[in-house]
């Protein structure tokens, strides 16, 4: 594919997901295995929200397996990159506190609330997203909705799917979920390097138990999106593969296989194994009007205690940010008062 013949012509993007960023994690560990020099290539790495956390990864060398084993990562140091940047890049209003984290003396929020997908003006941007739209590389939809939500300069498409995908970034699902999410990122990432002729052989084929179709006589690739003059080539044969119709999924990658299992392990105690099973969760919640009045008090005094510090900072932009609000309030009422007169 010519738009990816001329080392750092390309750039990515990888969008704003939530507790979804493991697709990214899939995506990223896909490309590294099978086509590494897209990643090695790359003029630029673009990312809002978690995207930027897993931009920040890339950039920075980070193997799948220190992304999901459980810890946190101390030594990844990138020159003139701050992690309270990082921290800003994440901040989602109320969500994460009502007082938004300071950078170089400025308080931002979540990336997603502006840019969602950003990426400079290049056509040939690989943009990632694990919602259903119309990025290169996200999940393919079984949905006949043909309307599309445009917002935050990102498309997705209006489906109960994309709905409820919407909820898992926020509010996070099993382990076991959000494993499958990284698996469908790996995939669905695959099935970009084949449609792309990036691979050396057709994997997906493979698993769907059938044979690639031959091209008709008189007309190479028939099975191609012609657009030569643009330098595309597109196998739209390539067939959509599920996590689910992967029987096996550790004969694809299995590192990454081996690090999710990992990450997805419970703790065999016996006191968590009681806990996980239904007297145990039974007695929780017995027990939650007397320990939830202690917990509250524990955390609240942590939180305090961590905010003492920044207290004076965050009284005076709050002072200063009603003062602002009554000033723009005043401004236009005295306008729509001397309006009418």
């Amino acid at each position: 594919m010519s738009c990816f013949e001329k080392e750092g012509s390309w750039s990515l993007s990888f969008a704003g997901a939530g507790f979804l960023g493991l697709y990214h994690v899939g995506v990223v560990h896909c490309l590294r295995q099978r086509a590494p020099r897209l990643l090695r290539g790359a003029s630029r790495f673009y990312g809002s929200s978690s995207g930027a956390l897993v931009a920040v990864s890339v950039v920075s060398g980070l193997s799948v397996e220190r992304v999901l084993n459980s810890g946190n990562v101390s030594d990844c140091v990138i020159t003139g990159l701050s992690p309270q940047a990082l921290v800003c890049s994440v901040y989602f209003p109320f969500y994460c506190g009502t007082i938004p984290p300071t950078f170089r003396g400025k308080r931002y929020i979540d990336g997603a609330l502006s840019n969602n997908l950003p990426f400079a003006d290049s056509p040939s941007a690989i943009t990632v997203s694990p919602f259903h739209g119309t990025v290169d590389i996200c999940p393919q939809s079984c949905s006949a909705s043909i309307h599309e939500l445009n917002a935050f300069n990102a498309s997705f498409q209006i489906s109960t799917e994309n709905f409820f995908l919407g909820i898992t970034s926020l509010i996070p699902c099993s382990p076991e979920v959000m494993a499958d999410s990284c698996r469908q990122g790996y995939l669905d990432a695959l099935r970009f390097l084949e449609r792309r002729g990036l691979t050396k052989e057709p994997v997906l084929w493979s698993l769907v138990s059938k044979e690639p179709p031959a091209p008709a006589d008189g007309a190479p690739g028939a099975a191609h999106d012609g657009g030569q003059e643009a330098g595309l080539s597109l196998n739209w044969a390539v067939p959509n593969v599920l996590v689910k119709d992967v029987p096996d999924f550790e004969q694809l990658s299995p590192e990454l296989e081996a690090a999710l299992k990992k990450a997805c392990m419970r703790d065999p105690g016996a006191w968590a194994s009681f806990c996980r099973s239904g007297p145990g969760q039974a007695l929780t919640y017995l027990l939650l009007p007397c320990t939830l009045p202690f917990e509250y008090v524990y955390f609240r005094s942590r939180r305090l205690v961590a905010w003492l510090p920044d207290v004076l900072a965050d009284l005076w932009w709050m002072q200063g940010l009603l003062r602002s609000l009554a000033l723009e309030v005043y401004s236009r009422t005295k306008d729509q008062l001397l309006g009418l007169v």
